[in-house]
């Protein structure tokens, strides 16, 4: 697939491609994947449940007259198969089991409840391999942004009414905000960078990632099988990348767009965790006694 890629489009744009829809970032380039860090978009180069959703999603299409169980089916085949296909790191893991329990839940006509899903997967990766949860920065970073996602975005949402919600702005000012105020003491601590710009950055280039890695996938399958017209197939993916990596460029050039941090002890993240946990829950509990 990403040969398929590489004959399809030019770098470093295949490279992104293989960021944006397997999580395979490694012919990016140092300069640029430095580049998105500062922007606050490395997020979009790593594997999360997103990826793995809209990608499962298209591939479904192709199963779009059968029987609800036989998507299901046919759904988790493509989910396993994208998983392997990644490498099955922690991070593809847990997007590939939560994505999995959210097509169960559709086809099964329950609810999903992401807390649980995302309780249960946690939990049984860390059993699986207690390692993962102190050593494996991706896995940490992604369970992060998940709650972030799920419990600190609507919060934001509330104050963000003078964002119009044309094109989705203003639900992904409030998923960046989220999920960046989540991941922020960890992340922080892991590259030592403050990314200043992150929500104008994000605002102009999450638009456009959906159908870039729709297009880009699409790019990848076809470019596997005949680079000629791998090549033609994988123009729209092309602009659409080129888009990406200028806008992220221009912004990784403004000054003091990132502000590095000194270097901090461990501990401090686990007691800035620790005390946003017990405000939550404190808050959680006031808010159903006035209830």
């Amino acid at each position: 697939y990403v040969s398929g890629l590489e004959n399809a489009l030019p770098a470093p744009y295949a490279g992104l491609a293989s960021g944006i829809t397997v999580g395979d970032k490694r012919s990016l380039g140092k300069e640029l994947t430095d580049d998105f860090r500062r922007t606050g978009l490395i997020h979009i180069i790593v594997l999360s449940g997103y990826n793995m959703t809209l990608i499962v999603g298209a591939m479904m299409l192709l199963v779009s007259g059968t029987s609800r169980w036989a998507r299901c089916a046919f759904g988790i085949a493509i989910i396993l198969a994208f998983v392997v296909m990644t490498g099955a790191s922690a991070t593809s893991i847990r997007a590939g089991a939560m994505a999995g329990l959210a097509l169960f839940a559709v086809v099964s006509l329950r609810v999903y409840a992401v807390d649980r899903a995302l309780a249960l997967t946690a939990l049984a990766m860390v059993l699986w391999s207690p390692h993962t949860l102190l050593y494996d920065p991706g896995f940490q970073l992604s369970v992060l942004a998940t709650i972030g996602l799920v419990h600190t975005a609507p919060f934001f949402e509330k104050y963000l009414r003078w964002i119009p919600t044309r094109f989705e702005l203003r639900s992904i000012a409030a998923a960046t905000l989220g999920t960046q105020s989540a991941v922020l003491p960890l992340l922080v601590y892991q590259i030592g960078l403050l990314s200043v710009i992150s929500l104008p950055a994000n605002l102009l280039v999450l638009p456009a990632i959906p159908l870039a890695m729709i297009t880009s996938f699409i790019a990848g399958v076809v470019g596997a099988l005949n680079a000629t017209l791998g090549f033609v197939v994988g123009i729209p993916a092309y602009a659409l990348l080129s888009y990406v990596v200028h806008l992220t460029q221009l912004f990784a050039s403004v000054p003091f767009g990132a502000i590095e941090i000194p270097v901090f002890s461990a501990w401090v993240v686990a007691l800035v965790y620790t005390v946003v946990t017990a405000i939550a829950l404190l808050q959680n509990a006031f808010r159903q006694q006035t209830s």
